[in-house]
């Protein structure tokens, strides 16, 4: 089985961007986990990971996620290779989503309501 759930916050509002006759997303999420370090005092470390969307997902993501909102991905890991530029092979590690929950960070607008 390949499933991967995180739970972080995103680090930048996302970009949508047609691929063929399909939109995708490429979300970048933060990760923090807490330890004790040798001296036994609690340290930080954040982790930096990317998540693709597609679809209708993507337009879904691209639509109501922004910068700094908290969100819950479930999807499976996927590995890919290409040849730069330079002609040096690059690995690229990524998630791929099946499934997101979110809580926006963004305040909601005041409704105008007559009292």
């Amino acid at each position: 089985m390949n499933k991967v759930i995180l739970c972080g916050n995103v680090g930048k509002d996302p970009e949508l961007k047609n691929v063929g006759s399909t939109q995708l997303v490429n979300l970048s999420v933060a990760t923090t986990r807490n330890f004790k370090n040798k001296e036994d005092k609690w340290e930080q470390q954040t982790s930096w990971h990317t998540v693709t969307f597609w679809g209708k997902q993507a337009e879904a993501i691209a639509k109501n996620i922004r910068k700094g909102d908290m969100v819950t991905i479930e999807g499976e890991l996927n590995y890919s290779n290409y040849e730069d530029k330079e002609g040096k092979k690059v690995y690229k590690t990524e998630i791929r989503a099946n499934h997101f929950y979110y809580k926006s960070s963004s305040p909601k607008p005041e409704s105008s309501g007559g009292e």
